[in-house]
């Protein structure tokens, strides 16, 4: 009878745990925001369009690669290439979501443009940046997650791997 008492109270003990989010997963609902186009300074249209996410492990920081196509509303060229960007996964607890904080443009490729148009666009593409990836949810955890064999979970860290972001659960407090 002891023995199932001190079985039963083991039972009950509450151990943190992770939860592995694929890169796919991620995927699928950063591409549901696109595609996003906006006007800048009443002067450039720029479009985005077909994500491509990337986990960086070394930074801790979630890289996306964009097609961008950006036009001057004075003019009828536009100019074509891809902007990358990158955010930090943290934590939402108000939404038990993944979200992407501090982004920043990373890299900028257009074709046919100078230096100094390039440097313009830059300022751009960290607005752009924040528009795009700041607060942006990549994973929202369901009820199943959060609960487990009676005792509530809350997310407390996440750790970036090359093909998954995982999550660490405590037991709430």
């Amino acid at each position: 009878m002891a023995t199932l008492l001190w079985l039963a109270g083991c039972a009950t003990v509450a151990v943190p745990r992770q939860v592995t989010v694929p890169v796919d997963q991620l995927q699928q609902s950063l591409a549901r925001k696109f595609p996003l186009n906006q006007r800048y300074l009443d002067l450039v249209n720029v479009g985005v369009s077909n994500p491509r996410l990337q986990l960086q492990p070394n930074t801790n920081r979630i890289t996306t690669t964009l097609d961008a196509t950006v036009s001057p509303v004075l003019s009828t060229r536009a100019m074509t290439g891809s902007f990358t960007i990158s955010g930090v996964p943290v934590i939402d607890p108000a939404r038990n979501a993944v979200v992407l904080r501090e982004p920043r443009m990373e890299k900028l490729t257009l074709d046919g443009i100078n230096e100094s148009l390039t440097l313009q666009l830059a300022k751009i593409g960290d607005a752009l940046a924040q528009k795009i990836l700041a607060d942006a949810p990549l994973y929202q955890f369901d009820a199943s997650q959060l609960r487990l064999a009676g005792v509530q979970y809350t997310p407390t860290a996440i750790t970036t791997t090359a093909q998954a972001i995982m999550v660490t659960f405590e037991p709430a407090k």
